[in-house]
């Protein structure tokens, strides 16, 4: 079978990604993102492994998976925890500590437990001329300069409505 794993994966497929070059595409689940070539179906490369060592010792878990429109070595994938990672496949192949990381510092969700469920990027998109990203988390629309830093250029608060209920509930 083409996206086989092992028994002990969490494997929930998250996607297929076609690649701009349209001869490669990505497949990611919660620990693994893998590139694979249309010539050959039977193998893939896995450009990001998270699996941890030890077993049910999850720290991050990646939600999202985006190759770039219009540059083949770029992808984005977004993470659990609110970070979102940019790598570039012709620096280094294998990324899952390479490129830049965007996150938002000043978010307050990131502070308990209760709320870091919060900080799940939900879905992530490459915007304006291809040099933003635009990512959602539950509470937030985030928008990312990936020329420029890795803190947020604007941040579009959604449902500031339930942070009153949500911190009576902690």
């Amino acid at each position: 079978e083409l996206l086989k794993r092992e028994e002990d994966d969490l494997c929930s497929k998250r996607g297929l990604l076609p690649n701009c070059d349209q001869q490669t595409f990505l497949s990611s689940d919660e620990l693994r993102v893998n590139i694979w070539d249309l010539n050959t179906p039977s193998t893939s490369f896995i450009c990001v492994d998270l699996k941890p060592k030890i077993h049910n010792d999850y720290t991050e878990i990646i939600q999202v998976c985006k190759f770039h429109p219009n540059h083949c070595n770029l992808f984005a994938y977004g993470l659990n925890t609110g970070d979102i990672r940019l790598c570039d496949m012709r620096t280094k192949a294998h990324c899952d500590n390479t490129g830049m990381i965007f996150h938002d510092p000043n978010s307050p969700y990131k502070s308990s437990d209760f709320f870091k469920a919060f900080t799940n990027v939900t879905a992530l998109e490459f915007f304006r001329d291809d040099h933003q990203i635009v990512s959602r988390d539950f509470m937030n629309v985030r928008v990312y300069d990936i020329r420029k830093n890795i803190n947020p250029v604007s941040t579009y608060n959604i449902h500031d409505h339930l942070i009153p209920q949500l911190s009576n509930a902690v």
